[in-house]
């Protein structure tokens, strides 16, 4: 589940990240989707700089999309008051609304990084280490995922403010039965805002996000890969990296070239919001378990075995998360049913 949940996620990056290069290059989607599968090579060559320096180019492509969300607020120019008060009081007017709502609040919490954030702290660790130091090192960890955590809500709140501020409610954007896509928020908002610069913010913004995303899903996928079929040793995790980061990045560019071919970007938009659903549903076979073992003395020990009210805050989150994922997968199967019976086909795009 585990594999499927990464394989599902590299689905939604790889079809971003060909958007991105049709956006800056006017590459064809299914050919920026075949170019997206060489990120893979790019991982390698990463991996051999050292997991710190990896970490590095991770935090630069968040900067990165934070620089061009700022730039996309600053043309949007959206009220600050309103921000606010919809962030302290949200308002969720329609069913679509409600979904979009699930679906970024469950998105959020991808089950693969739930093995990727545990494992960052592995190779700061020495075996000489006392209990003391270790804890030391998992704070510092538990930190340095926090703000990479808090820099993706800002990058949330600074798209969904540009959203609302210039795409919601504006003449030409769609509607809730046909909302736009990723690219066509591009020429929205260089229409909209009068300037080729949102355009292209838009793009690199989609271009970093997709490659950020590469790094995180990779080692996620080699982090699952190694730890349950034994792969940790030197030889091995070589061997395993060339053939995971080939395999996962394969599965994924299959759906999303034929989406593309078949039903162009609509079809690819689509893909993405079925990735999400995929995701969505392996959320509970990550985190019951991951709460049970961290729970355990048997395997954490006495000194590590999280309880009282952080594990009572682990199982609200958790049950928060699965039942906001459950409503979301069943609003979605339900939009799907009702664009079969309509006529407009599985993924409700008409060719």
């Amino acid at each position: 589940m585990a594999m499927m949940a990464t394989i599902a996620f590299d689905v939604a990056e790889v079809i971003g990240t060909a958007i991105g290069l049709e956006i800056l290059f006017n590459f064809p989607l299914p050919l920026g989707i075949v170019i997206s599968f060489f990120d893979t090579l790019l991982i390698l060559v990463l991996q051999a700089w050292g997991m710190r320096k990896l970490e590095a180019v991770v935090e630069s492509l968040l900067l990165t999309i934070s620089v061009c969300f700022v730039i996309e607020l600053g043309l949007s120019r959206p009220s600050p008051a309103e921000l606010l008060k919809s962030a302290l009081v949200p308002e969720i007017p329609t069913p679509a609304a409600a979904l979009l709502a699930v679906s970024i609040f469950g998105s959020i919490i991808m089950p693969h990084n739930l093995f990727l954030h545990s494992s960052i702290v592995l190779p700061r660790r020495n075996p000489s280490w006392t209990p003391s130091q270790l804890a030391s090192a998992i704070v510092y960890s538990s930190a340095e995922t926090g703000v990479a955590l808090f820099l993706s809500l800002l990058i949330n709140v600074a798209l969904l403010g540009v959203a609302a501020a210039k795409l919601y409610g504006s003449k030409g954007v769609g509607s809730e039965e046909d909302p736009p896509g990723l690219s066509d928020a591009a020429v929205l908002l260089q229409n909209l805002l009068g300037s080729e610069v949102a355009r292209t913010a838009w793009g690199v913004a989609l271009l970093a996000a997709g490659h950020s995303a590469t790094v995180t899903g990779t080692l996620a996928s080699q982090i699952i890969c190694e730890g349950f079929f034994g792969l940790q040793s030197a030889g091995r995790q070589v061997r395993s990296s060339v053939l995971v980061n080939t395999l996962t990045r394969g599965l994924a560019m299959g759906p999303a070239v034929a989406a593309a071919l078949v039903g162009g970007e609509a079809g690819a938009d689509a893909l993405v919001v079925g990735a999400q659903v995929a995701v969505a549903l392996t959320l509970p076979f990550t985190v019951v378990p991951l709460l049970k073992f961290v729970s355990s003395t048997k395997i954490m020990g006495t000194d590590f075995c999280v309880g009282g009210w952080m594990l009572a805050a682990g199982w609200v989150v958790a049950a928060a998360a699965v039942v906001a994922n459950g409503v979301g997968v069943v609003s979605t199967v339900g939009e799907w049913r009702s664009g079969w019976s309509g006529g407009a086909g599985m993924w409700g795009w008409s060719g």
